[in-house]
């Protein structure tokens, strides 16, 4: 089992997105073809912050209009008053209860989020079996332009995760990369 929640609308970015190291931003089925692609399944997949979109949207957009400058751009986090975070934590509780209790697929929100989960094969059900573990980790690393780093990167992860107790698996997503390293990551990995 795997929870993701990405950030939603690339009409949405903005440098804050960039401090915080996103690549993009998503729409609900494009990640949720970028998990299929990977053999995985999708167990549940809905916006998020679908109350509070229009305000952020309305933020947002006022920031680009007065702040064209990119290092003039303040974080979307600023202090608030009490009143205002306890009203906003109410809301998180509403979506919280409409998603999770009731099943609901909010329609946009600022935010995806997603239950993915993989199909285990008899041969890895061994593998814990075998291991006397009930544990299997699944380790999803995304790499975008990463041709310098992800083979060092990945050595040491293998090297951690085969003194585990556990069995582990590491999948590699390519993220829109421009280098040669997501074809070659896998031989990497193997």
């Amino acid at each position: 089992l795997l929870i993701v929640t990405v950030p939603a609308f690339m009409a949405l970015w903005s440098p804050w997105d960039e401090a915080l190291g996103h690549r993009r931003r998503y729409n609900a089925l494009a990640l949720a073809e970028k998990i299929r692609k990977l053999g995985l399944s999708v167990e549940k997949l809905t916006y998020m912050f679908f109350f509070v979109f229009p305000v952020a949207v309305l933020i947002r957009g006022m920031k680009r209009l007065l702040r064209r400058d990119a290092m003039n751009y303040s974080s979307d986090f600023i202090p608030i008053p009490k009143v205002v975070n306890d009203l906003l934590i109410l809301i998180g509780r509403l979506e919280q209860l409409l998603i999770a209790r009731l099943g609901l697929r909010l329609p946009f929100g600022l935010s995806v989020i997603s239950v993915i989960t993989k199909k285990v094969t008899e041969k890895e059900t061994d593998s814990v079996k075998n291991k006397n573990q009930g544990v299997y980790l699944s380790l999803i690393i995304p790499a975008f332009n990463e041709e310098t780093r992800i083979g060092t990167s990945l050595d040491r992860i293998l090297s951690f995760l085969r003194s585990q107790p556990y069995s582990s698996e590491v999948i590699i997503v390519d993220d829109g990369s421009q280098d040669r390293r997501p074809d070659d990551a896998p031989a990497v990995a193997a």
